[in-house]
């Protein structure tokens, strides 16, 4: 699944530094072993796409030396959600050595190269796992970590008040745009609760996540030099879910699109991965497992166990030996892996929890 197709050209024009470049003094030790009681899909993820170092590739086929951030932050949030507090050490451990650059975390590793722009996004969610595992695991380590990442952001990725999407932190050039999805209300309010961001800063955030929604569905990003919301011809199913998701947390009401999003599934008994902002009909014709997932997600943060339940099950039927892979083509992305991993975790807490 693509994301980020924003700023793809210009990633693809940014410099690159060596692996070697992140790195610490020694390279830490990561146990590769599969757990005795790992799921089917935790097996099959950790052994197709977890290498003997920790870092996870993208997909099994055409991208097996590509590791992405927001990878290391998915991988982070159902280690949390496990309570496994060694492994989110080790996976910490990977992160400090091969993506921290100038406190921020490098967006792609490909191959030996490290790229020198971050990614909002995974910056966020990863500063908000390592302040919550700092509580769980009683680690102050980590909490220092989303500090310092935290501080990065606001020094060197801020438009009149705004978070950007990405900087380049070889030469301090930063993006004027703020994607929606990338709004993390949670890692937001950790920054200011550790007066990183004051309170001013926080509301503005808030108030472009609330005044994005157009309809029942959402505006993909907010031009900050404008100070206009952009709107694209297709609606990104993963950037809506995200978008809604970020919003409950935040105690924004997304009554509407949970009705959207349940006529869809009431209409055709699935749902797609992209959608026409016109007419609201699907543009392709591919399901995705991290639509589903984070559809999972959003109903466990709205508390409706009966959606919930819907989408745990159809994820749970969509698994073909242990993992979601393509019938037709034997490749599978590790977004569309770990994501269900990680959503039907957070469902059996929630069950146990009840």
């Amino acid at each position: 699944m693509k994301r980020r197709e924003y700023f793809i050209l210009y990633l693809a024009s940014i410099a690159s530094v060596t692996v070697v470049g992140c790195q610490a003094v020694e390279t830490p030790s990561y146990n590769h072993t599969v757990p005795k009681d790992a799921e089917p899909l935790e097996k099959f993820i950790i052994e197709n796409f977890i290498t003997s170092v920790g870092l996870i590739r993208t997909d099994i086929k055409e991208r097996k030396e590509n590791y992405l951030s927001e990878t290391v932050g998915l991988w982070l949030n159902y280690l949390y959600e496990c309570e496994d507090a060694e492994r989110f050490a080790e996976q910490v451990a990977v992160l400090r050595h091969y993506y921290v650059m100038d406190d921020l975390i490098s967006w792609e590793i490909n191959g030996d190269k490290t790229s020198t722009v971050n990614a909002l996004i995974d910056d966020l969610r990863i500063s908000r796992l390592l302040n919550l595992a700092s509580e769980r695991f009683d680690e102050p380590s980590y909490q220092a970590l989303a500090q310092q990442i935290g501080k990065a952001l606001k020094n060197k990725q801020v438009e009149t008040g705004l978070l950007t999407d990405f900087v380049d932190i070889s030469n301090g050039v930063h993006s004027k745009t703020l994607t929606i999805s990338y709004i993390d209300g949670v890692a937001l309010q950790q920054f200011y609760e550790a007066s990183i961001i004051d309170d001013e800063m926080l509301r503005k955030h808030k108030q472009v996540l609330q005044q994005a929604k157009q309809g029942a569905t959402y505006a993909k990003a907010y031009d900050i030099t404008t100070a206009t919301y952009v709107t694209e011809e297709e609606l990104h199913l993963v950037d809506q879910l995200y978008t809604a998701l970020n919003s409950e947390r935040w105690s924004i009401d997304t009554t509407d699109f949970a009705k959207w999003l349940q006529q869809h599934w009431q209409s055709d008994h699935k749902l797609f991965g992209r959608y026409d902002t016109i007419s609201n009909r699907p543009t392709v014709t591919y399901e995705s497992p991290a639509v589903y997932a984070l559809a999972l997600l959003y109903y466990i943060e709205r508390e409706d166990i009966v959606m919930a339940q819907t989408f745990n099950s159809k994820l749970e039927k969509m698994q073909i030996n242990g993992g979601y892979i393509n019938p037709h083509t034997g490749d599978t992305h590790v977004f569309d892996n770990i994501l269900p991993l990680l959503a039907m975790e957070v469902y059996r807490n929630a069950r146990s929890n009840q």
